[in-house]
């Protein structure tokens, strides 16, 4: 390659370098300055707090003692109360607000530094590919070696396997010191994901465009995926029996945590739904109990997933939503899983979870062994028993740490008092404790723990936009390890789609649900308000047939 090629490259980077540590430097001011005014705020809160005591302990002096005061002096003193509380609730809030943004900042800082590293390395990888082009062309001038330089055009595919190849070498001793557990895999019988993405690479191409090889896909729709936390269905009939409302609570953060270790080998990714693409099942449990499980594709732009599980025999039901935000960082790849889902125990007053969701990382896509993980924080929160539990699902670093760790805490949220501290992995083991002790207890155990099957119908006999039916060709390729064809059949599906949007475009028409209503932003199962939960058997067969209706 011609060196003054690869020096364009080298001053380039070192430019894109120098941007990043700019910004690196900016975001550590930024948190530097968040500390400054958080430390301000808590020592404002401080003095507000000792006001609020100040003044509710006068009213309350004034309430027991026998001095008379008129109706609009007691009024007056119970606004200045309400008042005080309310500037104790606001800067409350926003020691809160301080410490996301803090946390943010700090996250946005490590992702700047992981990029500087990356490009140093590419740094040292394009000095010792110049220094071997001017021996090359040293070479050629005397006339021992003459060897066609190829053409510039070619540049960025040759310099992007070059440094695949330098920093497969300089990472290869951390991955062979691996964990046994650990969730990174090449498929050996593969191409490699960066060729997959050199192969579209164009001139002046926007890189959020590019798409991953067809052979990173897991065979079945995200719809499908959700599914997977109900594979533990012990765990929620469990807590809906429990009568104390913290070990109810402790339960459902084990349920929750139960769902995320089923996954294929490897870096696999669900396929996106189709609109209107819609995923049914049911359950049979070992009491003869049932519940049934229904997810659709609600929104393809952007694109949201509703779901919804549901057993009328033990009062439960979840309902929630995935509004996914992809971002390609470089060598790895983000899924943003916003959105929520809330479990409701009916026969407890509409007692309701709301449980947020981490994200998902794809890293090593451009070099380096591919790894799946979870990371950054997620929360549990019940409004009615007062309590919360904040989890914090830890990403390993490049040279140390533990793979899929998970840590949280279990508090009263109106006091922020600590109950239990959870640690573990979410792959294995996880462990809880009380906060005063210092005993560990086993939490959940992946090893021990039964997955429970689902009940889907017969692919023949299934509606044409379920997605065991849909994507039935791309899967059966893929199984065979036919890539071409699953990449063709996916295409169809996709093409099939932007046509029928085009025509509901056309006819001005509006996509309409088969199982959910949009209400006040969020998708609600259209059972739930047609469907009388306390009614136990009744409820059932209604539910049955909502989901599966007889004349479909």
């Amino acid at each position: 390659m011609d060196t003054s090629v690869l020096h364009g490259h080298y001053l380039q980077l070192r430019k894109m370098r120098s941007e990043r540590l700019d910004k690196l430097e900016e975001h550590q001011k930024r948190v530097r300055q968040h500390e400054n005014s958080l430390f301000k705020v808590k020592t404002h809160l401080a003095q507000v707090k000792v006001e609020v005591s100040k003044v509710k302990e006068k009213l309350t002096v004034l309430e027991k003692s026998n001095v008379w005061v008129t109706a609009k002096e007691h009024q007056t003193i119970h606004r200045v109360c309400e008042m005080v509380t309310k500037e104790y609730d606001d800067w409350t809030e926003l020691k809160g607000e301080k410490y996301r943004l803090i946390r943010q900042e700090a996250q946005d800082a490590k992702l700047h530094a992981s990029h500087i590293i990356g490009i140093e390395r590419a740094l040292i990888c394009l000095r010792d590919h110049m220094v071997m082009g001017k021996h090359q062309q040293s070479l050629n001038r005397t006339g021992l070696i003459n060897k066609k330089i190829p053409p510039p055009s070619l540049s960025l595919s040759l310099f992007l396997l070059s440094l695949f190849s330098f920093a497969k070498i300089m990472i290869g001793r951390v991955a062979n010191d691996a964990d046994a557990d650990c969730t990174e895999v090449l498929e050996d019988n593969s191409r490699s994901i960066l060729m997959g993405i050199i192969n579209q690479l164009r001139k002046d191409m926007d890189l959020q465009r590019v798409t991953l090889p067809t052979f990173v896909l897991e065979p079945r729709s995200m719809l499908e995926r959700v599914s997977d936390f109900f594979s533990h269905p012990d765990l929620l009939i469990e807590a809906s029996t429990k009568t104390d409302p913290v070990a109810r609570f402790l339960d459902v953060v084990r349920y929750f945590l139960s769902g995320w270790h089923i996954k294929p080998k490897g870096v696999k990714k669900p396929y996106n739904p189709v609109l209107g693409e819609i995923f049914r099942c049911k359950y049979k449990y070992k009491n003869g109990t049932e519940a049934v499980y229904v997810a659709e594709q609600v929104s393809h732009h952007p694109p949201i997933s509703a779901y919804y599980y549901g057993s009328p025999d033990h009062g439960v039901y979840i309902q929630g939503d995935l509004r996914p935000k992809s971002r390609f960082l470089g060598n790895s790849a983000a899924t943003l899983m916003e959105g929520e889902n809330h479990i409701i125990f009916t026969h407890l007053f509409n007692e309701r979870y709301d449980i947020t969701m981490p994200n998902v990382y794809a890293r090593g896509i451009l070099f380096g062994k591919m790894v799946l993980e979870l990371g950054d924080s997620c929360v549990v929160r019940c409004r009615t028993s007062d309590l919360i539990c904040e989890l914090d699902f830890k990403t390993k670093g490049f040279f140390s740490g533990q793979n899929n760790s998970v840590t949280g805490k279990v508090k009263r949220e109106s006091t922020g008092e600590v109950l239990y501290e959870i640690s573990g992995q979410w792959s294995n083991e996880i462990y809880i404790k009380m906060a005063k002790g210092s005993q560990k207890n086993l939490f959940f155990d992946v090893k021990s723990s039964v997955i429970h099957p689902m009940i889907v119908q017969d692919i023949a006999d299934q509606h044409e936009m379920e997605s065991r039916r849909l994507w039935s060709k791309v899967s059966a390729a893929l199984v065979q390890d036919d890539m071409d064809t699953a990449t063709l059949e996916k295409t169809c599906i996709e093409d099939k789609q932007r046509e029928d949007t085009k025509k509901r475009e056309a006819s001005g028409q509006e996509f309409q649900s088969k199982y959910f209503n949009l209400t006040h932003g969020d998708y609600e199962f259209k059972a739930i308000s047609q469907i009388d939960f306390k009614n136990k058997e009744k409820a059932k067969k209604e539910l049955l047939e909502m989901a599966f209706p007889s004349n479909e």
